[in-house]
C-alpha cells in the first residue's frame, strides 16, 4: 500500500566534505513545518531534489518509458507493508513465492559526485513534471555497471561494463 508520494533528495555533491547525508530520502509532498527561529545557514545541512543524469539510453525502453528522463526530477513513494521487503541487485526476478513490486535499473550518484546509497529505479519511472534542470552541484542519479578486470568475478565478468538490473520483492508467507 503506498502511504505516500514525493520526490528524492540528497546532498550537494559539489563539495563532498561539506558534510551531510550519503543516503536518498523521498520528501513528502505537502511539508508540514515546527516552528523555529532562524539561526545561520553555516549551521545547517542542504537537502537538494535529486534529478536523473543520462539514463535515456536504457531507461527509454518501448512499452514502459515515452519521454527522455534526462535530468528530470526523480519521483519517489513511501509504502507499508506487513511482509519483509528486500531490494536485490543483479536480478530482475524474485524467489519463488515472492512478491515482485517493480524491477528496474541500479543508481546511484555520478561518479564525480559524493558517495551515495545504490537504489533500485524501476524501469517505468517517470520523471517530475516541470523539473528538468542540468545544474551542477546537485545531485544526479547514474546507472551502476559492474566493473571485472579478471576471471575472479565468476559469473559477472561476462557482464562487465553493463547497466546492473534490480528488483524489489516482498516474502509472502
Amino acid at each position: 500500500m503506498i502511504y505516500f508520494l514525493g520526490q528524492v533528495a540528497g546532498s550537494s555533491s559539489s563539495n563532498p566534505r561539506q558534510g551531510g547525508g550519503t543516503n536518498y530520502i523521498c520528501m513528502k509532498g505537502d511539508p508540514s513545518y515546527i516552528n523555529f527561529r532562524y539561526s545561520s545557514n553555516y549551521d545547517r545541512v542542504s537537502l537538494y531534489p535529486v534529478r536523473f543524469g543520462r539514463v535515456s539510453n536504457v531507461l527509454t525502453i518501448p512499452g514502459y518509458q515515452k519521454q527522455s528522463l534526462d535530468h528530470l526530477g526523480v519521483s519517489c513513494a513511501v509504502c507499508l507493508t506487513n511482509n519483509p521487503v528486500v531490494m536485490m541487485p543483479g536480478t530482475k526476478d524474485c524467489p519463488v513465492k515472492w512478491k515482485k513490486h517493480y524491477f528496474g535499473y541500479l543508481m546511484a550518484q555520478a561518479q564525480n559526485g559524493s558517495a551515495s546509497e545504490f537504489i533500485c529505479v524501476d524501469i517505468k519511472s517517470k520523471g517530475r513534471p516541470n523539473t528538468k534542470s542540468s545544474s551542477s552541484g546537485r545531485p544526479f542519479l547514474s546507472l551502476v555497471q559492474y566493473k571485472c578486470p579478471d576471471s575472479s568475478c565468476g559469473d559477472y565478468q561476462q557482464h562487465t561494463n553493463k547497466p546492473i538490473p534490480c528488483v524489489v520483492c516482498s516474502k509472502t508467507f
